[in-house]
């Protein structure tokens, strides 16, 4: 209220309770006179009290200067902006100016400080910066000259609360015996961009992203969908779906499975006539080498033409083999390259009591693991391959492993490291024959009716 109009309203007030001696008579004067004198009193110190500005903009030391910290705004985890006011320089010009804050009340100059760019008579701003998150500062401004540092009064202000990803898991389907279906959905992202989500599963309850086991299924979306993998048989998992953002990590409901029995186990291996030893491996009602073959002979002891020249191969109608790249290591780790005439032959090549699949005997295979389409990736090992590997589970224990192949037509040697392929016993023309391919790109085990030339892999099957 303007000081002028205060003193409008005293003189008024007085006039109404004249005439009096002195201060002493209103003691001795009518009770309503003395109420009305004091009750002016009091409206007169109110009015007058409401004249002056915020008691911290005025120094004890006029020749100090006089500041006043107006107001706090745009803030965030760990910014804020502080708008200032430098009333009057003082005695002489102001040399440094700002705002000081700090966690606790009634910071200094001595504590955290920013200084203003300019200084003088007028509003500045102010810019706070590395603050901590969902936490209180106390801020000042501040203004010093030749005499001495006033401060403005005290404000306060809490930075944001930065908060972690809030999702949900969605129920589990797909279970076998080693593998399972699942995801999530992001209900709330928190503070903060989500930097990755999927789920995370163990054997015991609550699981987290500590473990080796989980997924990285983000890709914007508020829903994932996720795969569980190299998972054991008749064993109980515990899952949840997470979402990670810079301020940590959100968990979704807790779901329970239970995998299905193995459909495997080991089985008692098997030897060829030269003395190779493959282990073996009962899926469902077969029982599979667990690796390639390596004979170099018949069962009958007479030896494979082997290592043919490349300008041979593509021309030879009898049954022959070959070590990848010419090299006989090679055949050690992957097994030999055989063309579909030496698997044809009367004198057999698998031990006695087993014999190479039928194309029936891979379908039954296959449809034990799904069907065709995801049948590469669970037959083959998680390692070895070159990369991507996709959907590698090993889920069987078949463990094919990335061998390559010989070509029909010009007798090279393709593929090791990204792909093998199996022949069957079923023939689909004089000059073709049903086998089974995969590579590493591609999840599926590819089903193709090829020229009796080409040099693959066999895996013998029990009788």
């Amino acid at each position: 209220m303007d000081c002028e109009i205060c003193k409008e309203w005293w003189y008024l007030a007085l006039a109404k309770i004249k005439p009096l001696p002195n201060y002493m008579e209103l003691y001795t004067h009518p009770f309503p006179s003395r109420i009305l004198f004091f009750g002016i009193v009091y409206l007169f110190v109110g009015f007058f009290s409401s004249c002056k500005k915020e008691s911290d903009s005025t120094p004890s030391n006029p020749d100090q200067p006089s500041v006043r910290t107006d107001s706090i705004g745009s803030i965030t985890f760990t910014t804020a902006k502080v708008y200032s006011t430098i009333l009057a320089e003082g005695k002489s010009a102001v040399t440094s100016a700002g705002v000081a804050w700090a966690t606790t009340p009634d910071p200094t100059v001595f504590n955290n400080k920013i200084l203003a760019n300019g200084y003088g008579v007028g509003s500045f701003s102010s810019d706070i910066t590395n603050l901590i998150h969902s936490t209180t500062y106390y801020v000042r401004t501040f203004a010093t000259n030749s005499v001495g540092t006033t401060y403005g009064p005290q404000k306060s202000f809490t930075t944001n609360l930065k908060t972690i990803p809030l999702v949900s898991t969605n129920d589990i389907s797909g279970i076998t015996s080693y593998s399972a279906n699942g995801g999530g959905n992001i209900i709330d992202r928190g503070s903060d961009q989500i930097s990755r989500a999927g789920l995370c599963w163990g054997t015991s309850p609550n699981p987290t992203i500590n473990l080796s086991s989980k997924t990285n299924d983000y890709k914007g979306a508020v829903a994932f969908n996720s795969s569980l993998i190299s998972l054991t048989g008749s064993t109980t998992y515990y899952i949840r779906a997470y979402a990670s953002n810079t301020v940590g990590t959100g968990y979704g409901e807790e779901k329970t499975i239970t995998t299905l029995p193995p459909l495997f186990t080991p089985g008692a291996g098997v030897s060829d006539n030269e003395g190779n030893l493959y282990a073996t491996i009962i899926i469902g009602s077969q029982e599979w080498m667990k690796e390639n073959l390596k004979a170099g002979k018949y069962r009958n002891g007479e030896p494979l033409p082997a290592n043919m020249s490349a300008s041979s191969w593509p021309s030879t109608s009898i049954g022959a083999c070959a070590d990848y790249g010419y090299t006989p290591a090679n055949s050690n780790v992957y097994g030999k390259l055989y063309n579909y005439y030496a698997v044809a032959d009367p004198r057999g090549l698998c031990p006695v009591g087993w014999h190479i699949p039928s194309d029936a005997e891979w379908t039954t295979l296959i449809n034990l693991v799904g069907d065709s389409t995801v049948a590469g990736g669970k037959l083959r090992t998680v390692s070895g391959w070159d990369s991507p590997n996709l959907g590698a589970v090993d889920a069987v224990g078949f463990s094919a492993i990335p061998s390559g192949h010989r070509d029909a037509n010009n007798g090279s040697f393709v593929t090791l490291g990204n792909g093998c392929g199996f022949w069957s016993s079923t023939e689909t023309s004089p000059v073709a024959a049903w086998a089974r391919y995969m590579v590493t790109n591609k999840t599926d085990l590819t089903r193709w009716a090829c020229t009796k030339r080409y040099g693959w892999s066999i895996r013998c099957v029990k009788d």
